[in-house]
């Protein structure tokens, strides 16, 4: 399965380690996050990541479980909250 991150690929020396929230950036019809108004185009979902140390990302995926078995490929230690 190809990836469909929106970015690079996350260096393992940059994982971060405190868990992260994980949570899906809902799209308007344009491909516009409802939220900040960000663009990310239309396709899969998008998720956002973020940690209390200011980490974060996004990525698509087809949903939660698939956002986070991409996540656990580039950094196989990291921690989700619930």
């Amino acid at each position: 399965m190809a990836k469909r991150r929106l970015g690079a690929v996350i260096p393992r020396s940059k994982c971060p380690a405190a868990p992260v929230s994980l949570r899906r950036v809902y799209l308007d019809a344009g491909g516009y996050s409802r939220d900040s108004g960000m663009y990310f185009g239309v396709g899969d979902p998008v998720y956002e990541v973020d940690s209390e140390t200011h980490w974060g990302t996004h990525l698509r995926a087809r949903d939660r479980a698939d956002a986070k078995r991409q996540l656990r490929a580039d950094c196989p230690g990291i921690k989700f909250k619930r």
